[in-house]
């Protein structure tokens, strides 16, 4: 008998999918019904899910150049880094993201952010992006760029950082709605005060 069972496990509650002869079968499972999946003949594979769906951030800022909105990405990211993430910062293009790296070697004197381009040889925590897909990055992504990348969602976290520009505005007015229509969880954060 072909078949198979996998096991989903979301804040301790547990989820049995059961497949055989082409059927599917989705049930909620206690211990016991799980303990028994583990005991079927079947093939058997055990699945942790720690964060099904991406949390957004919005952080709102008073300015309105783009220096400000970069130097405020780099603070962004030093936090994060420091809270033990890898970052992943997606912009529009090349060039924007040149001027990124050069930035965050000498935004802050005293700091030190190990960080490069994706395309880099090198694996840095922290990296700048542009291009169609982020390599081995899922942990959070900063998004500079519009509209958001279509791969947005294998982040455990995105954060979206929002200047007093009419184009940025209008911009991140459409990624909150294209968030919230779809279901994800969405806080801002207003820093203008």
């Amino acid at each position: 008998m072909f078949g198979f069972i996998i096991v989903f496990r979301f804040k301790n509650r547990a989820r049995v999918i059961q497949a055989h002869h082409g059927f599917v079968h989705v049930k909620s499972a206690t211990s016991a019904a799980v303990e028994k999946a583990q005991n079927n003949t079947y093939t058997y594979a055990h699945l942790h899910v720690s964060n099904p769906m991406t949390a957004i951030d919005f952080y709102i800022l008073g300015h309105s150049d783009e220096l400000a909105r970069f130097n405020f990405a780099c603070r962004l990211s030093e936090k994060v880094y420091g809270e033990g993430h890898q970052v992943y910062i997606h912009v529009e293009n090349a060039e924007q993201a040149q001027r990124l790296d050069d930035l965050m070697w000498s935004y802050k004197p005293e700091s030190f952010l190990p960080h490069n381009l994706v395309n880099d040889e090198h694996q840095a925590q922290v990296q700048i992006g542009w291009q169609d897909h982020p390599a081995h990055h899922f942990d959070v992504m900063i998004n500079l760029s519009s509209p958001q990348p279509s791969f947005f969602s294998r982040f455990g976290r995105v954060l979206e950082i929002v200047i007093q520009d009419e184009t940025v505005l209008a911009q991140t007015r459409q990624h909150f709605k294209f968030y919230k229509d779809r279901g994800y969880e969405v806080t801002h954060r207003d820093l203008r005060g």
